[in-house]
Formats: C-alpha cells, structure tokens, sequence
C-alpha cells in the first residue's frame, strides 16, 4: 500500500490541484490495470519467469516442483521410457534404469498450466485441480488425449540441449458410433491407465483439457472430453489458469 501511495504521487504533475490530479492518477492505473487482467496478452512488462522455470521456446515453459536429483525409474514407467531412449539412440540396455529428474508442471503457449499426476495424486482429491489432462497432436496429424504423468528432460545427443519430454498415459481412441451420431461432437474415450503409457514430446502438448466420467456407457473407465478455455478467453469470466504452488 505504501509503495503504491508513493509510486502515485510520484506520477503528480499539477500542483496547483494535487488532489485531483493524484485521484486521476489512481482512476488510470485501476482502469489498466483491469485490462491487463481482463486480456493478460496487454501486458508485455511481466515477462519474467518464476524461479527455477525453465524456457523452453515457443511459448512453453517448465515449472516446478522437481526433483531435487536424479531419480531412478523402475517398473512400467522405467520400462517405457527405457524403451524410447534406446529406439532414439539405438543399441539395447535391458538392464539398464534411466535416472531423470521429474517436473510436475508445463506453461503451454495458450497460458494454460498442464500438471501431473505425480503431484496431484499426492493431494486430497477435493484440493486438486486436476490440470493433468491435454489434447496431444501427433506427428501424423492424430489428435488424442493423454494423462501426463510428469514432464522431464533428457540428452539425446551429444553436446545438444536436453529434450523435453513427458510420459502420458494415453486414453483410447474415441467410441467411433457415439462419435458419428453426434457429429463429431462427443468424444468417449477410456482411461487406460499404465497399459498406455508413452514417452512424448511436451511440444505436442495442445491444450489442457478435462476427462469427465461416462455416466450409463458400457465400457468402464470411459470418460468424455471437455475443452477448457485458454488462458486470455477465461480470464474474461474470471476462470483464468493458476501458477499457484506445487512446491512442495
């Protein structure tokens, strides 16, 4: 409050009527500072990163929380990101444990905030925002959804910058009649958990996107798809995406 009293009689120019002139002065900076919020694109001052993000390029950026080292992953998730490393880089380890460092959370160019299950499953449900869900476009020009796991990076080749990655686990392919009777309207499709998972990378990450239950289908765990707003649309009913705190 100080500060902005300050900054504000800084910006007086009338002394004759100082008043005024400071109320004037507060009118403006309220009714900019409303547009800023309204449509975030505005603001071209705030282009700093929070701490420990990393830029990535093209509008995406990794956000913490991460591990504080390298961890080692077993199971299916070690399975599957072994598997891709060694289709990449050629050459065969069965034996071998990638170690990576996890991010739990990714800045796509629309402003939405994509996040992990690793986190969010560690979170009382009611307290999540479940942000985990996205649209993926595949180098075939396939679109499907995914439940990202978490974001991480890894070397490729030598004396490159790392690759970004992350590990999704893929829903299926939509219910093509369901499809077809509502004119490509509603998309069905079934979570399948650590049978889908896959290695992707995070710039085929479109959108966040919410995987809401199947009431009275057939298929167990089928869920349909709801687009979310980007970030400078829902900000103009107040439902913009939150850079809040997973840093714990």
């Amino acid at each position: 409050m100080e500060r902005t009293i300050g900054n504000l009689g800084e910006e007086v120019q009338q002394p004759s009527n100082p008043f005024a002139n400071l109320s004037q002065r507060g009118v403006r900076r309220s009714q900019v500072n409303a547009m800023k919020a309204m449509v975030p694109g505005l603001d071209t001052d705030n282009d700093t990163l929070p701490h420990g993000a990393i830029d990535l390029g093209e509008g995406y950026v990794l956000l913490r929380a991460k591990d504080e080292r390298a961890q080692t992953t077993t199971g299916a998730h070690g399975l599957v990101i072994r598997s891709y490393l060694e289709q990449i880089l050629g050459g065969s380890a069965p034996d071998w444990n990638p170690r990576i460092v996890r991010w739990a959370r990714l800045r796509l160019p629309n402003g939405q905030i994509a996040r992990s299950a690793w986190k969010e499953s560690l979170r009382a449900h009611r307290k999540v925002r479940m942000a985990r869900n996205v649209k993926i476009a595949f180098d075939n020009g396939t679109l499907q959804y995914g439940e990202v796991q978490y974001f991480f990076r890894a070397f490729i080749q030598a004396g490159s910058l790392p690759k970004s990655l992350a590990l999704v686990s893929l829903y299926s392919p939509p219910d093509a009649e369901l499809l077809r009777r509502s004119n490509n309207t509603i998309w069905a499709c079934r979570y399948q958990g650590m049978d889908s998972l896959h290695v992707i990378d995070v710039r085929s990450i479109l959108s966040v996107v919410a995987m809401v239950p199947m009431p009275h289908h057939p298929v167990p765990n089928t869920r349909f798809v709801v687009e979310k707003l980007g970030l400078d649309v829902a900000d103009l009913g107040g439902f913009g995406s939150e850079e809040g705190s997973d840093l714990e």
